[in-house]
């Protein structure tokens, strides 16, 4: 409803808007005021009374058997009674045509689904006591037995006819004899041939036959498609329009070598690895036009500089890691051979650390390169309290589908548990093999390994996280100034799997062992604790583990713990879950494990997910009492 806005003061003004009428005419104003409020005041009656929408009610019913619910709805969707439903212009004339077309509607409808001898009456009524504006339509179909395929054949001739891409294509679109005939089923069969074809570089592909013959007096249907795949072009000359790195190092990124067969998806990868770089703004990987004499297409990347620097402020709160606060800063492009350094800062309740890493890539610049690495860390691990100093160097390298991370780290490091004090130094060589994410480039598969979060030590402060396979083998012995010799190994994977659309289960384990001439004195940091949000809740981190005669908390050469845990989404980004964690930490198989059961809440972002749970340990190793509910907070990524 439109208003009307009303200025008293404008009565009183001497110079307002009735110095620019004729004379007389003021003397009249009352009177045309008057007018005026009456014919507003009519028009605010009119936009604000009531209206009466006319409106169509549809049903679809099918009178012999079920309906394919993909078929109600394309007879839904055709049906001129329901574009027409709402319409404000409906008449019992208009109607009564609508009901005409309906029944050869919903026939031509239902043809693509292989019913060609379907009949079907429309019914169209008013609803009584709404003055011809609302009606009800019924549209009953009988659908009639179905075409079904009597004969298929589909043949790929030409260069590409060997080519699996295109096999993989006809056994994803089956034509079974005998089956119901779904014209979707052959259309999608005919565009994915066209686009494999065009997409693996046969831009000559054509189809010599593409036939589809229907009886609908036998009820049969026959299909013949043959696709001449032509030649196949290949990558032409790769032309670079950057001023952001030496082009040597940018050619580096590409994902083909010029001569090598077309393909698209090679196309995409390169723009997602100079994405993920983090080196450039802007990426466009643009095919040029097609050259037919030396069946070649060329490519242009054109690339546009990032910011170098970048800073981060984080403040957070976790079960395990308690209150922190963190700072980082980056420059992702110290010079124009990619070169990076950054550095990070955290102080927390539980640990304080300072990291710095300075990389440069090497081999494949998407996933592989070498880093220099130095760190202090302050942290708390069980009742002892480590403090350590760390320089290191890594080679990160990918082999298949597998990431290889080979590192030396020199360690100074010391620890307080009870009244006892020790100081290690020694040279730790190390390998780490993870899974590489399929999709996923430098920000998934590189960057040192994985990210510098307090690994001055090496233990359990730095606890692998992430879906996958991976393993962790470092060790040191009294050559390299180790006070007793040992070999480390710890293997951990965690899998998603999906139950349907709402529902999906987790598991993970993790599993540790030590080879040690002395155990009292190897360093705490590369001992095994368990317990917290991502071992055994209901559990404090690292609660669980073998304990001295004074009862404080020394750690254990071996770990095992499992988890288990199904998700059921809900509306929104939520999801509730339920779950059984066990495990300990021990030197000794008797020492038996922890068991804990538990609910959950989680909360979905686009990189995060934010999770609360409460759990109750309902089995504890030696018989100890069990301790009460425990609720654990936790900020996992989204893989």
């Amino acid at each position: 409803m439109p208003r009307v806005f009303y200025n008293p003061r404008m009565r009183s003004s001497a110079f307002g808007w009735r110095a620019l009428l004729p004379r007389g005419t003021a003397r009249a104003l009352p009177a045309l005021r008057n007018l005026a409020v009456a014919a507003l005041a009519g028009m605010a009656l009119l936009l604000t009374a009531p209206t009466t929408r006319a409106a169509i009610r549809l049903e679809v019913t099918a009178a012999e058997g079920a309906l394919p619910a993909a078929a109600k709805a394309n007879v839904l969707i055709y049906l001129s009674l329901s574009r027409y439903r709402t319409r404000d212009d409906l008449d019992p004339l208009l109607v009564e045509r609508l009901q005409a077309r309906a029944a050869r509607e919903a026939q031509a409808a239902l043809r693509p689904f292989g019913f060609y001898r379907a009949t079907a009456a429309a019914y169209v009524r008013p609803v009584e006591g709404s003055g011809g504006q609302h009606w009800t339509a019924r549209v009953r179909v009988v659908p009639g037995p179905r075409v079904r395929w009597a004969s298929a054949t589909v043949r790929i001739t030409g260069p590409g006819a060997e080519e699996s891409y295109f096999k993989d294509a006809v056994s994803r679109h089956p034509l079974p004899l005998g089956a119901p005939l779904e014209h979707a089923t052959y259309d999608a069969l005919k565009g994915d041939l066209q686009r494999l074809a065009a997409s693996l570089g046969y831009l000559e592909a054509r189809f010599t036959r593409a036939e589809l013959t229907i009886d609908p007096v036998a009820l049969t249907a026959s299909a013949a498609v043959e696709l001449d795949t032509g030649p196949r072009y290949h990558f032409g000359a790769v032309s670079l329009q950057q001023e952001v790195l030496e082009p040597t190092l940018v050619r580096r990124f590409i994902r083909w070598h010029e001569g090598d067969p077309f393909d698209a998806a090679l196309l995409l990868g390169t723009q997602f690895v100079l994405d993920d770089s983090l080196y450039f703004a802007g990426v466009e990987v643009v095919p040029g036009e097609p050259d037919q004499a030396t069946r070649s297409i060329p490519v242009t990347l054109q690339l546009t500089a990032a910011r170098r620097r970048r800073y981060a402020l984080s403040i957070g709160y976790a079960t395990d890691t308690a209150g922190r606060a963190t700072a980082r800063w980056e420059n992702h492009r110290l010079n124009p051979h990619g070169h990076r350094a950054r550095a990070n800062l955290q102080w927390g309740t539980v640990s304080r650390d300072i990291g710095m890493v300075y990389s440069l890539p090497v081999g494949d610049p998407a996933l592989e390169e070498v880093s220099a690495t130095f760190g202090l860390e302050e942290a708390r691990l069980a009742d002892a309290r480590t403090a350590a100093m760390a320089l290191g160097a890594t080679l990160t390298q990918v082999r298949g589908a597998w990431q290889q991370v080979l590192g030396l780290t020199a360690n100074r490091s010391s620890s307080r548990s009870g009244d006892t004090r020790t100081t290690d130094t020694l040279i730790v060589p190390s390998l780490r093999l993870a899974s590489a994410p399929r999709g996923l480039a430098r920000a998934a598969m590189a960057g040192g390994g994985r990210p510098w979060m307090g690994t001055a030590g090496g233990g359990s402060t730095g606890a692998l996280l992430g879906e996958g396979l991976q393993a962790e083998l470092e060790g040191s012995a009294a050559a390299l100034g180790s006070g007793s010799g040992f070999l480390r190994l710890r293997i951990r994977d965690e899998q998603h799997h999906s139950l349907g659309t709402q529902w999906r289960w987790i598991w993970r384990a993790e599993l540790g062992t030590t080879l040690v001439k002395d155990f009292d004195r190897l360093p705490v940091q590369y001992r095994f604790f368990a317990g917290g949000d991502r071992s055994v809740r209901g559990f404090a981190m690292n609660d669980l583990g073998p304990r001295d005669a004074q009862g404080l908390r020394t750690g254990g050469k071996h770990l095992f713990a499992a988890s288990v845990e199904f998700e059921r989404a809900l509306p929104g980004q939520f999801a509730v879950a339920a779950f059984v964690d066990t495990g300990n930490a021990f030197n000794s198989a008797h020492a038996g494990f922890a068991t804990a059961v538990g609910v959950g809440v989680r909360y979905r972002l686009p990189v995060i997910s934010i999770g609360i749970d409460l759990a109750q340990a309902i089995r504890v190793p030696n018989g100890s009492a069990l301790p009460g509910p425990r609720i654990h907070l936790s900020l996992v990524p989204v893989l």
